[in-house]
């Protein structure tokens, strides 16, 4: 199982990416994200820590650890990805000037992660709460990028305490640092 997981999953999102211009079809914030996520193309950066937040609450919550990141480290370029367009929409609207530039996550992409990580000195990816996306974190610590997983809530039946999520369990291992906001979360 363990040696077909990585094949399969990616043979899964190869698919729904070439379904998700359908969903276009119907959801204005979907045609939104595919027509500004096919338009980006990411530029040489040094120097990058990346927040990865799913939408605005999320991010709402990388806002004070970006602004005491840049005061103690102010060469840095923090770039911050999101997968909601509600996020990313506001954080257009309404940039935050420590923050070097913002953009969507690309889908569980190997190629267009590989890109990233070839154009950006990748320091460090702080993934907040909820998203843990397979291939990206696969990708990071393949390349040895190290990798915190920030306010994690965790709950008795979550995805990640089943034995089919072997290869996720596995993988999490691999991270630098796990943050949890509560006890259960920290237990299991």
């Amino acid at each position: 199982m363990t040696n077909l997981f990585l094949p399969i999953y990616r043979l899964f999102f190869a698919l729904v990416r070439l379904l998700i211009p359908m969903a276009g079809l119907f959801s204005k914030k979907i045609k939104q994200r595919i027509h500004t996520e096919r338009a980006q193309h990411f530029p040489k950066l040094d120097h990058v820590v990346l927040f990865h937040a799913a939408s605005l609450g999320e991010y709402e919550q990388a806002i004070p650890i970006i602004h005491a990141l840049k005061k103690r480290s102010p060469k840095l370029n923090i770039v911050v990805t999101f997968f909601s367009a509600s996020g990313y929409n506001f954080a257009i609207k309404r940039p935050e000037e420590d923050v070097h530039s913002y953009w969507y996550l690309p889908l569980e992409s190997p190629a267009q992660y590989k890109q990233m990580i070839s154009q950006w000195q990748l320091l460090a990816v702080v993934i907040i709460k909820y998203e843990l996306w397979y291939e990206w974190v696969f990708q990071l610590t393949k390349h040895k990028i190290p990798v915190y997983w920030f306010s994690v809530v965790l709950y008795t039946d979550h995805f990640l305490t089943k034995a089919w999520s072997s290869p996720y369990q596995r993988l999490i291992q691999k991270m630098s640092n796990i943050t949890v906001q509560d006890r259960v979360s920290r237990d299991l």
